[in-house]
């Protein structure tokens, strides 16, 4: 995405990478060498299982992501890089970093919630990519929530201006994913994220260019998500549904239906 933004006439000068606490980022593989090494836990041990069936289904998705993006390439050479703890995304030291830059536009992915003061540097303002077609949907791991509810006519992208609000600003462009029902949040993700390496650059130039409208989000009495809200029993329904739609898909495609 980066890569993407490099080019033009406004190019991309500058970038803030936030970086996860040591514990979190290692987190995700300390599970996934106890699944490997404890197969026989997984026949006895429900919790085991799901935890297994989930670690396969989020393995099947950063396969196609990998398979879809290609090899990471370096930062663009020319753009300074502020790398920091996320934590720190909202202190005045940020602020002022980007402040000396006197960016015209900020383009943010997966960024937590910016404060007011950082919201305040860029003169044309901040877009946020956002995996739900808003205004349904906000908040955190949207593609969980629209298979848990049986939502898929929500899934995919909006490119929004970025307000004090939880995913409330103003709609630039939507992008619709149309998934199929035995997808899944994991790899409905996965493609998310793939066509936002392209319609998100595209959409950041058409803005730059004068070539968008705002549209002001209608107000939606709906809950905004957080990582909280994924219980194990939220995680068990999505992985029933899952489950009944593959198994269904499998059935058609056998000729059975």
């Amino acid at each position: 995405m980066a890569a993407a933004l490099a080019g033009g006439g406004d190019p991309l000068a500058a970038v803030v990478v936030l970086e996860a606490p040591a514990a979190r980022a290692q987190r995700r593989p300390g599970i996934a060498r106890a699944l490997r090494l404890h197969a026989l836990r997984r026949l006895v041990s429900r919790q085991a299982r799901q935890a297994h069936r989930l670690w396969r289904l989020e393995q099947e998705a950063k396969a196609e992501f990998v398979r879809g993006a290609g090899p990471v390439p370096d930062w663009p050479k020319g753009v300074d890089q502020h790398h920091i703890p996320e934590n720190e995304i909202n202190r005045a030291s940020t602020a002022a970093w980007l402040c000396e830059r006197a960016p015209r536009l900020l383009a943010v992915a997966g960024s937590p919630i910016l404060g007011g003061e950082l919201l305040a540097v860029p003169r044309d303002g901040t877009l946020n990519m956002h995996s739900s077609l808003l205004p349904r949907y906000r908040g955190t791991r949207a593609e969980f929530w629209q298979v848990h509810n049986g939502d898929l006519d929500c899934a995919g992208l909006t490119i929004h201006y970025v307000d004090t609000s939880v995913d409330g600003g103003d709609i630039v462009r939507h992008h619709p994913l149309n998934p199929a029902p035995g997808d899944g949040p994991w790899l409905m993700r996965a493609r998310n994220q793939l066509g936002g390496l392209t319609i998100y650059p595209e959409t950041v130039r058409a803005v730059l260019e004068g070539r968008t409208v705002r549209c002001p989000q209608p107000p939606v009495k709906e809950r905004v998500y957080r990582y909280s809200d994924i219980t194990p029993d939220a995680t068990r329904t999505v992985l029933k549904i899952l489950r009944q739609a593959r198994r269904q898909q499998g059935r058609v495609n056998n000729g059975e239906v």
